[in-house]
């Protein structure tokens, strides 16, 4: 009988020391597995994620840097296939540059519809004040939108949750904007949502005369991004000529290319050039710029 006891006694601690034993196995497996798979640097998932949060792209910095470098394999081992090494650091080199240009067009982008909606967002908490309302509750309501104007309301009452004023709230708001191109409109429906909290009903006409100004000055540079496309236009073209040149004679008559890739003082000139074609390029587009 005092075997039978001890031997279930110890079966059942062995038991219970396989299931713990198990159990952390499984856990440690559960919590190791995704940082293996998922592990960035902190500074660098940092700047990738003001990046991807700035285009307006709801994407994880290790979900985003996968794909880059898994378009930049791809682009490499077809460009292996087509041309060889050259081929292969052409396509590498383009899928590299791809990332950033990408991520550059979709932040413009959402900058322009930020620009074009904060008149609307002035408009309705002007709205609000006249109806007894006010602008946290004004706010508020827009966060709920999915839109570019809901995403900037919910900023702010982001920052309201997290216990700032409704100044500090708008300040830091504004800062979030600092360098882009809605920046100069940020800061003033900022300020002017700032002086319609401490005026109340009062400041609505102001927030409605800001906004027809916005609208203005949004016309107007329209037309003259209209005026100057011809200019933008011919300066692509003149930019773009000496890399299609250098492309049809690659194409239709390589032995003329062989000095420029075959040897140090080729390549050393093509450097040159491609580096004198970029600065180029910004030069011109700086000079036909519409100033935001």
């Amino acid at each position: 009988m005092t075997r039978v006891v001890v031997a279930t006694a110890l079966a059942i601690a062995l038991a219970w020391r396989a299931r713990r034993q198990s159990s952390a196995e499984r856990i440690r497996s559960l919590s190791a597995s995704p940082a293996r798979a998922l592990t960035v640097p902190r500074p660098i998932a940092q700047i990738v994620g003001r990046a991807l949060a700035r285009a307006d792209l709801r994407v994880s910095p290790p979900d985003a840097l996968v794909a880059w470098w898994a378009a930049i394999i791809a682009l490499g081992i077809l460009g292996v296939a087509l041309g060889g090494y050259w081929g292969a650091l052409v396509g590498a080199l383009a899928a590299g540059a791809a990332g950033p240009a990408l991520l550059f067009v979709w932040r413009r982008r959402r900058e322009e519809r930020l620009r074009a909606a904060l008149p609307d967002l002035l408009d309705d908490v002007a709205r609000d004040l006249r109806a007894g309302g006010t602008v946290v509750g004004a706010i508020e309501r827009l966060a709920r939108l999915d839109s570019t104007l809901g995403v900037e309301a919910e900023a702010i009452r982001r920052r309201l949750a997290l216990g700032l004023g409704i100044e500090e709230s708008l300040a830091s708001w504004a800062r979030s904007h600092e360098h882009s191109l809605a920046e100069r409109a940020v800061r003033s429906s900022a300020a002017a949502l700032h002086i319609a909290v401490v005026s109340g009903g009062r400041g609505a006409p102001s927030l409605q005369g800001l906004a027809v100004a916005m609208r203005d000055d949004a016309r107007m540079a329209n037309e003259a991004r209209a005026q100057a496309a011809q200019g933008r236009l011919s300066a692509l073209l003149l930019g773009m000529l000496p890399l299609g040149s250098l492309g049809f004679s690659a194409l239709f008559d390589a032995e003329s290319t062989t000095v420029l890739v075959g040897t140090p003082l080729g390549r050393a000139c093509l450097a040159a050039g491609l580096a004198f074609e970029v600065a180029g390029l910004v030069w011109m587009r700086r000079v036909v710029r519409v100033p935001a």
